[in-house]
């Protein structure tokens, strides 16, 4: 028997499934699962392309659970189309949930907190007596400050400005140079436009001005404490709505928010010094292997400390 979990985001779908005779995983990737943009013939696709690369040799009627995230099935039209996918695959003991519902329980399961993230979009998602919200999360044309794409326009602006007025790239604007492979400035916003995912390719150059910041770059610095002061921000937004407690279990999650990048040292100072206690959570599943762990737990069983481990070792970052 097998569960298989799947998780639908924006920029790609990854999917875990799980022998539970063997406790063998095999990992797949797809494109974005976003129902919303989808549709359910293009949704029907995808879907049925992960489950050629998972399924090999494995009857569909042996994956005992399966749990899908999905980004857009927030409203019930695109949650119903979601379902209609699903039961044309034929898989029996399926569960839908939103691609931020999915995220959160992959840090903080059930219990109520806070999660903050800050990768290619900024997002803070809460849960408390029952309820889920979600604060922020509105994109990058509407919002994501203290993203990793709010991080890599302002580096970018500050390479294109400084080549309008005639000035020699500063270093800031040849780390960016050489991470995008580029020579000129002005070839970023060639870059920018041509690109099919405009905000994955921003975004991805956040890292870089991290490391010019640790390197003591004034510009890069700034762009740093921008994103950690958006994202204490973006959390006192999240406290209004979750309540004041005596200490919130604070979960911190997505690629501008590792262990070891200047924006998480810099937010957890700037934590602080707020009368809000936290206690900060930076370990979880990526999604699609949390969603096996959901699918596992509506069936009641559960999963050896082994498979647990090697669960929260998957990652789908190359």
């Amino acid at each position: 028997m097998y569960l298989l979990g799947v998780d639908g985001g924006g920029t790609k779908t990854t999917a875990v499934l799980l022998n539970l005779t063997t406790g063998a995983m095999t990992t797949a990737k797809a494109g974005p699962g976003n129902i919303a943009v989808l549709g359910k013939a293009a949704g029907h696709r995808l879907l049925e392309e992960l489950l050629e690369q998972l399924l090999a040799g494995v009857e569909r009627e042996a994956i005992r659970a399966a749990t899908f995230s999905f980004a857009g099935v927030g409203r019930e039209r695109e949650k119903s189309i979601a379902a209609a996918i699903l039961r044309e695959t034929g898989l029996r003991e399926t569960a839908i949930m939103t691609d931020a519902r999915m995220f959160y329980f992959a840090y903080l399961g059930e219990d109520e907190g806070i999660l903050l993230s800050s990768g290619t979009g900024a997002v803070c998602c809460l849960q408390r007596n029952g309820e889920f919200l979600i604060v922020g999360g509105w994109g990058y044309l509407l919002g994501d400050e203290g993203s990793g794409f709010a991080m890599g326009r302002d580096a970018i602006r500050y390479a294109l400005q400084d080549d309008e007025k005639g000035l020699q790239p500063a270093e800031l604007t040849k780390a960016i140079l050489r991470y995008y492979d580029l020579v000129r400035p002005r070839e970023l916003q060639t870059l920018t436009y041509a690109s099919v995912n405009p905000q994955n390719i921003i975004a991805s150059c956040a890292e870089q001005i991290g490391i010019v910041a640790d390197a003591g770059d004034k510009r890069a610095a700034k762009i740093v404490d921008d994103a950690a002061s958006a994202l204490v921000e973006l959390l006192q937004r999240g406290i209004e709505q979750f309540g004041k407690q005596k200490v919130i279990t604070l979960a911190l999650a997505g690629g501008v928010l590792n262990k070891e990048g200047p924006v998480t040292r810099l937010l957890i100072q700037k934590l602080g010094k707020m009368r809000q206690k936290f206690e900060i959570l930076d370990e979880g599943y990526t999604p699609a292997a949390a969603a096996v762990c959901h699918a596992a737990a509506r069936v009641g069983l559960t999963l050896p400390e082994t498979t647990i481990k090697s669960l929260r070792s998957i990652s789908f970052y190359s």
